[in-house]
């Protein structure tokens, strides 16, 4: 939103990367995005990320997917420990107590065959309690499931793509250097609006905002502030997360 320095501000054939701040705002209260068609994960072959900010570092049940027809049946989120679980009733993909804060982090789960998933939080595998998905899912709310377990916080770059990433393309992804663009693909940037544009290669599902989501506004606005100097050698890269 702007950059304030009082002091000097110097970079030398490098880079300031500030990236984009805008996200869906969700409170946690009937706010959820209703996908204009639902889309199915392969579980032979697909991955979904998604970075995510929690308002709560634990105590919430925060979705991140699901299905708007049966709260039970498919769903992504984030639980009251921290625990990642996805869920292709009756079976689970799970880690726990990965996200336990309100920081933002990147979330990236994987399906390649019969009880052969994988979870990766800011590009790293983790350790499964659980491993066994069969089945295909199909998906078609961002931020609730039925209508329970609201996420409540920001979620940003939401991407399916019908192929499992390998431990390496996750993490490429979460340092936003995988060049490749998903069949789905919601930034939930546009600042404004009613409409989560879908970019992805695919057929777009645009999503419809509901309750008090938002894509930006004065939630959104922050800045960054030097009271000082700051030195970027030649061969320096400043990168600002978002949020």
């Amino acid at each position: 939103n702007s950059t304030t320095t009082d002091g000097t501000f110097t970079v030398t054939q490098g880079k300031v990367e500030c990236l984009a701040l805008s996200s869906l705002l969700l409170d946690g209260t009937g706010d959820y995005v209703n996908l204009a068609s639902s889309f199915t994960m392969s579980h032979d072959g697909s991955s979904v990320a998604v970075w995510v900010k929690k308002d709560n570092a634990t105590g919430n049940e925060d979705v991140i997917i699901g299905q708007a027809s049966d709260a039970n049946q498919h769903w992504m989120k984030i639980d009251t420990n921290g625990d990642v679980i996805f869920r292709d009733y009756p079976n689970d993909l799970h880690c726990d107590t990965a996200i336990t804060d309100t920081n933002w982090h990147h979330i990236v789960v994987t399906l390649s065959g019969d009880s052969n998933g994988a979870i990766y939080v800011d590009g790293v595998a983790q350790t499964l309690s659980a491993n066994a998905i069969v089945g295909d899912p199909t998906f078609d709310v961002i931020g609730i499931r039925g209508t329970i377990d609201e996420f409540d916080g920001k979620l940003r770059d939401l991407k399916v793509f019908d192929y499992a990433l390998s431990a390496e393309q996750a993490a490429s992804l979460y340092s936003n250097t995988y060049p490749q663009t998903s069949k789905h693909n919601w930034k939930m940037d546009e600042g404004t609006g009613a409409t989560a544009n879908d970019t992805g290669t695919g057929t777009a599902a645009n999503g419809t905002l509901n309750g008090n989501a938002s894509l930006g506004g004065a939630a959104h606005t922050q800045t960054l502030d030097l009271d000082g100097t700051l030195t970027i050698a030649a061969n320096g890269t400043l990168s600002a997360p978002r949020g």
